[in-house]
């Protein structure tokens, strides 16, 4: 088999949860079949995706991180694509030059900033397109609308309305659309029957997990996202304001992106854009995930098992994931129940140890770059 996979921006180091997504897919690509990654931005760190071609388009001005202003200018000038700062002819030719050549069984469109890759697929294309929608925005957006301080301006409202509209037009454009969250995949499913849908759940290279023991680290915590992300802030905000200030003895660690304004203070240490997550998360024993509102599924849960971490979390952070609590997890949706659950992994080191164990293989069972290989190899249309 033979894939074209086009993405916004290739990434070598791993920044938010698309980047894990992106990257697991690719390794999971490359062992059923021969992959080019056709990008308009990538970051060469030899090595880090062996045996896959990758095209960058030449058109540098295009790789520019969007923003609501962008988006705003396309709302306004009432154009069919919203994303449409994401290509220009340069880019749309160097797409088709590299489709031609390569003639893939299979065109694999991250998101739906790509849609004028797809649009320009389905007029000169005719293999099998897909669109790995990950989460879609009408889910994200009706989660947001639950919680008013995280209610956008009303412009970004508007954006978000035709958003959605332009998202079940793109969709009815491909050949299969990919969805992370089985929960939001059951949901489409019945939304749109018509629609070929498949669950491709988010995966991670357990080669790069490795914890030779359950260490006992003084029971330190961690939370790690992008915190960038409204719902990630939500999450800051609640352990900086609401959790912590029940723990004054616990170290906490946050890592990941949008941390650059915060210093250290206490027993909390901030590290914006680690390049590697195991130097920390091997001095650190439960992973925290207080998230209350988002879409598709959290990475987040994935790595801290994957290293071996208990996980603290409440439902929504764990959705799409199947994980049933007390068994893969220790549930909580307030501060109170945080603290509870914290000290019952203190107490109970035999507990924590087979939380962590029983993460461990899970990951290695449902959500290993293996599993997810072998999942599309059985799935993919034709």
């Amino acid at each position: 088999m033979r894939f074209l996979y086009v993405c916004a921006r290739l990434p070598s180091h791993v920044r938010s949860g698309l980047d894990l997504r992106i990257l697991g897919q690719l390794k999971a690509l490359s062992k059923i079949g021969k992959v080019t990654v056709f990008t308009l931005n990538v970051t060469r760190d030899a090595g880090i995706l062996p045996n896959i071609e990758i095209i960058e388009t030449s058109a540098k001005e295009l790789s520019m991180g969007h923003s609501n202003l962008e988006l705003i200018r396309s709302f306004s000038t009432n154009i069919h694509n919203l994303w449409s700062f994401r290509s220009n002819k340069t880019s749309i030719s160097e797409f088709l030059e590299t489709a031609n050549r390569t003639r893939p069984d299979y065109m694999i469109f991250s998101r739906l900033e790509m849609a004028s890759y797809i649009e320009a697929a389905s007029e000169k294309f005719d293999g099998t397109t897909i669109l790995d929608l990950d989460e879609s925005i009408e889910t994200l957006t009706l989660s947001m609308q639950n919680f008013p301080n995280l209610t956008f301006p009303k412009i970004n409202q508007l954006i978000n309305k035709r958003l959605i509209q332009f998202e079940v037009e793109l969709i009815s454009q491909v050949s299969q659309v990919w969805l992370s969250s089985k929960v939001e995949f059951c949901e489409f499913e019945k939304r749109f029957p018509l629609t070929n849908w498949l669950h491709v759940p988010n995966v991670i290279d357990t080669n790069l997990y490795f914890r030779p023991e359950i260490l006992n680290a003084d029971g330190r915590l961690v939370f790690m996202g992008n915190f960038n992300y409204k719902p990630n802030q939500q999450g800051l905000s609640f352990v900086l304001n609401e959790l912590m200030p029940l723990l004054p003895h616990k170290k906490l660690k946050l890592l990941g992106s949008g941390l650059e304004s915060f210093n250290n203070f206490g027993n909390i240490e901030f590290v914006q854009n680690p390049i590697s997550m195991s130097q920390h998360l091997s001095q650190l024993d439960v992973a925290l995930i207080p998230i209350f509102v988002g879409a598709g599924t959290r990475l987040k849960a994935l790595e801290a098992m994957a290293f071996g971490l208990p996980i603290v979390s409440t439902k929504k952070g764990v959705e799409g994931l199947e994980l049933d609590p007390w068994v893969q997890y220790v549930p909580a949706e307030t501060a109170q129940e945080f603290v509870e659950a914290i000290n019952h992994l203190d107490a109970n080191s035999k507990f924590a140890d087979e939380l962590s164990f029983k993460g461990i293989k899970l990951v290695s069972d449902r959500f290993s770059v293996d599993s997810l290989a072998g999942h599309l190899q059985g799935h993919l249309v034709s």
